[in-house]
């Protein structure tokens, strides 16, 4: 269940994603997802912290490796542009306006990552254009 909330919640964002649709895709009940989550805002805070605790161990994976640290860079960027790449325009704006404990934790993030990107990611204020840029950097 929570593989199909977190495709559409990254696709189409929190404000355009119901409990039906996601029991829909699941191929369950509405009264089901309300059983195991209780409510929309569970079920993403749900699916967002499995989200970013999956991004954290692809990056603990990398830096475990024994590769230099231009090839750890590199792949850290592959494989951060291949999740950022999976948001939708949707997304964002409806993660700042309906759940911006969230927002902030992304933000938080990706300060983690690269405190430059996330500046300029701030300051910019566009984040679909940051994710086109990092999807082309990958190519």
């Amino acid at each position: 269940m929570l593989d199909h909330a977190e495709e559409l919640f990254l696709r189409n964002g929190f404000s355009r994603v119901g409990m039906e649709d996601v029991a829909c895709r699941a191929g369950t009940g509405k009264a089901t997802v309300y059983r195991h989550f209780g409510s929309k805002n569970a079920l993403f805070d749900a699916v967002m912290d499995r989200y970013f605790d999956r991004i954290a161990s692809r990056v603990a994976s990398v830096v475990e490796l024994r590769e230099s640290n231009v090839n750890k860079i590199q792949l850290l960027v592959l494989r951060l542009a291949s999740e950022l790449t999976r948001l939708g325009d949707g997304f964002w704006g409806d993660l700042e306006r309906y759940r911006y404990d969230k927002y902030r934790s992304a933000v938080a993030f990706r300060r983690r990552i690269d405190p430059s990107v996330a500046d300029r990611w701030i300051e910019e204020h566009d984040p679909p254009r940051d994710v086109a840029r990092l999807a082309s950097a990958r190519r």
